[in-house]
């Protein structure tokens, strides 16, 4: 009942609330308004005290369940499988080194018991239960609680977990202002927690200016997925002769040093896996430039992406390095609580595009898609969203969609073809700049 009357009693607050801004808002004459409260009072309080009372019955339910499971259950002896075997005499306990092959023990069938004995044991291993010694000295009517009389029987009990243990690393959270600082980023062959590697890469802040700069692409010793190689440019030829991770793990410790990390969603991506991937830390001080752009700033997305355009900053995208130098200038505008948005300056930007429309498709090595859209506005061009008769050129990159209109071409490069709007790709498009 103690889970039903917390519940209960944030309903009766919240009921109180309601009343209570029912009251200041009396005078109010909207239809709407009132409208609203009604539904809430006579609608929404009554759904909510039903939740309540049918999750409570729901824990009840489950907890009588529970007791009934538990008092139906024998108090049995953890070894008493384990013993009993040894007690019935046929044969001997095999070694690990399989010096005795007539025991019709199996081993493995009684180790997740044994590894019960003790709270704080590890789960046991194929093979863990070792001895030398025939059954007839084991022959005891103990019950057997504690690894010791385990030994004492001369039953030598190994504990090796069986599968691999998670990583533990600690990360501070830093909130005061940094002005000696390393920034870090990684591109890695996918999203997933045991993505590896591909390149590695940080900027070190002495006094709030950049001094130094690291930078190492990897061998993942697989092969990279053509999306990530249309996303990143980084190629599966560019890195066959890169060195592993684990021979550029040291410069890289040397490098950051004890300086505290600053990234872009750095304690949930980058940090977990280069720890999955090998980097020895166990314990590191960061700030994370996306929980502080939610903190400061008022935005749909708060991609690194969108903070750089938010920001006016010209830099590439998708390459480990050039995000590292996009981010410090992030922190440092949203440390410095510099918080309105740039406005880009064109008056210097040949308008080389001017009249002409413009859509994009697909992905660009080292550009995103708002980095051509900038391209296009800053030259004087328009961009649309898709393509229509009016379209002058379509700017085609890599189709890494899994929803591709007939599982190639995307339904803009469809529609160029049908409206005979012209397609060219990222390089004949730089050239259009200049070339007007």
């Amino acid at each position: 009942m103690k889970h039903f009357w917390q519940k209960l009693r944030w309903f009766l607050l919240i009921a109180i609330i309601y009343f209570i801004l029912g009251m200041l808002f009396s005078n109010t004459k909207s239809d709407l308004f009132w409208a609203v409260y009604a539904l809430g009072l006579f609608i929404g309080f009554p759904i909510y005290l039903l939740w309540i009372v049918l999750s409570e019955i729901k824990y009840q339910i489950k907890n009588k369940r529970k007791s009934l499971t538990k008092a139906e259950s024998p108090n049995t002896n953890p070894i008493k499988p384990f013993q009993d075997s040894i007690n019935s005499g046929e044969g001997k306990i095999t070694t690990n080194k399989g010096e005795d092959k007539q025991s019709s023990i199996k081993t493995d069938k009684h180790v997740s018991k044994i590894s019960n004995i003790n709270d704080d044991a590890l789960p046991l291993s194929n093979e863990s239960i070792t001895t030398s010694q025939s059954v007839q000295q084991a022959n005891s009517k103990k019950d057997y609680s504690s690894k010791k009389e385990l030994d004492d029987l001369g039953i030598k009990v190994t504990f090796k977990p069986i599968a691999k243990t998670k990583t533990n690393i600690t990360i501070h959270h830093l909130r005061r202002k940094l002005y000696n600082f390393v920034v870090v980023d990684t591109e890695t062959t996918g999203l997933e927690k045991r993505a590896k590697i591909i390149q590695l890469s940080a900027v070190r802040y002495e006094h709030d200016k950049p001094v130094d700069s690291f930078n190492k692409y990897i061998n993942p010793e697989i092969p990279l997925s053509s999306k990530i190689t249309a996303i990143t440019g980084i190629s599966n030829e560019q890195l066959l002769d890169a060195p592993k991770l684990n021979e550029v793990v040291s410069d890289f410790m040397q490098f950051v040093g004890t300086l505290p990390w600053v990234g872009h969603n750095i304690n949930r991506f980058d940090i977990p896996r280069l720890v999955n991937n090998g980097l020895p830390i166990t314990e590191v001080s960061t700030i994370d430039t996306l929980n502080l752009a939610k903190k400061k700033l008022h935005m749909d997305k708060y991609s690194l992406e969108n903070l750089k355009h938010y920001y006016g900053i010209q830099n590439k995208s998708h390459n480990a390095l050039e995000d590292c130098k996009t981010n410090a200038i992030v922190y440092q505008r949203l440390r410095d609580d510099i918080l309105v948005p740039v406005q880009s300056d064109y008056s210097n930007v040949p308008q080389t595009l001017t009249g002409l429309n413009f859509a994009i498709s697909g992905s660009f090595p080292g550009y995103s898609r708002k980095d051509v859209e900038e391209l296009i506005k800053s030259h004087g061009g328009k961009t649309k969203s898709t393509v229509t008769h009016d379209t002058d050129y379509l700017i085609d990159g890599t189709q890494i969609s899994d929803q591709l209109t007939d599982g190639i071409h995307s339904s803009k490069e469809l529609k160029a073809k049908d409206y005979g709007t012209k397609i060219i790709s990222l390089s004949e498009f730089e050239n259009l700049l200049g070339s007007n």
